[in-house]
């Protein structure tokens, strides 16, 4: 929807300092021309403060050190303090009403993971927001899904609304299911009712959580469903989905990472990262830190979610002098082997999602 903006991007460490460089925008992040300061607060929701800093703390610090010089507010929030008038059981939907309450004292809010970490520092969160939108949602890319885990929202009596219709639904779809699977249908209904016939069809799919121990797959075909329901639609009227692919160039349809939004799983490209494309990675839970590289031993081992840090040493909070952050220079590469890296989920990724399609007609012809 917006023009690409060429990245301008710098780091620098104690042994050696690199001079400003211009790289190219070919598989740039979906950015905006967004270049005044906006009313912005970041909130990361946690069950416990205590131990969140204990299992993010490097996630955490980089976030702070990013807001304190951007000049964002920073909220870190324990969801039981909301408990009065948020009373969802369940914390995924929870949340929701708890950004829908503290929207009101600001005009944007950024909600992120604990485990997201900033690690380029030149990139605004103005840039991802289109002031047309209410709400600014993003492709997973480990799956189909949208994810529900960080979105940029601005306070609008549509949008607190909105967000208190997917808190509320907890109580709407099986218990066995979560506030992803809630989204999806809160989708359909909100923009497209016309198809709640066939959107029925999908629901069917949903009557067999009760009964399966394999509830994750069967979420996947329900969202599957509802996907091609709803068709490859990214912006509605109040709310936009931003891609991780799709762009033409030239005659032949070629998959472009626009991507992940503000974010990316870390694990995804082996703890690697492009100063050119990527502005926060996800996943950084410090009881998956490991210093191996991943490998068809260390998977079986250790698990694929694994991450090495981006810092040698990280930020702390009270030191926040950006150019005084040194990064692991070898876990920076250039943009063409991340999007290597990101082909291959995306294979995989699209693989699943048709068989998942195709997973569909079992569940229409049962009564």
């Amino acid at each position: 929807m917006f023009p690409t903006v060429p990245l301008v991007n710098y780091y620098s460490t104690k042994s050696e300092g690199l001079e400003k460089a211009e790289l190219p925008d070919q598989f740039s992040l979906s950015r905006s021309l967004q270049s005044k300061q906006l009313d912005i607060t970041v909130l990361i929701i946690v069950n416990d403060s205590e131990s969140a800093e204990r299992e993010y703390d490097i996630a955490l610090n980089s976030v702070r050190c990013y807001c304190e010089a951007k000049k964002y507010r920073l909220e870190i929030a324990e969801d039981t303090d909301f408990r009065h008038f948020c009373q969802q059981e369940n914390s995924m939907f929870r949340r929701h009403c708890i950004v829908a309450h503290l929207l009101r004292e600001s005009d944007y809010v950024f909600l992120l993971e604990p485990g997201m970490a900033v690690v380029n520092n030149d990139i605004r969160l103005e840039e991802f927001i289109d002031e047309k939108y209410d709400m600014t949602m993003y492709d997973k890319f480990t799956s189909w899904e949208i994810d529900t885990n960080s979105y940029v929202v601005k306070n609008t009596v549509w949008s607190r609304d909105f967000l208190m219709k997917l808190a509320e639904f907890e109580t709407k779809i099986p218990s066995s299911s979560n506030d992803n699977t809630a989204l999806h249908i809160l989708l359909q209904k909100t923009f497209y009712p016309q198809f709640t016939e066939e959107a029925g069809n999908c629901l069917k799919i949903l009557e067999n959580l009760e009964f399966s121990t394999g509830n994750q797959q069967i979420m996947y075909t329900f969202e599957a469903c509802i996907r091609s329901v709803i068709g490859e639609i990214h912006e509605f009227d109040n709310l936009r989905i931003i891609k991780k692919v799709g762009r033409q160039l030239g005659p032949t349809w070629i998959p472009v990472f626009q991507g992940t939004a503000w974010t990316r799983e870390i694990w995804l490209t082996d703890s690697k990262w492009s100063q050119n494309r990527d502005f926060m990675l996800n996943g950084l839970k410090n009881a998956h830190q490991t210093t191996f590289a991943h490998g068809v031993l260390s998977n079986i081992l250790l698990g694929r979610q694994t991450w090495r840090s981006p810092f040698i040493n990280p930020p702390n909070q009270g030191e926040c002098d950006f150019s005084k952050w040194e990064y692991d220079r070898s876990l920076i590469t250039s943009k063409a082997e991340i999007d290597e890296y990101l082909m291959e989920k995306y294979d995989e990724v699209e693989k699943m999602r048709w068989q998942s399609l195709a997973a569909v007609g079992n569940y229409m012809s049962k009564d």
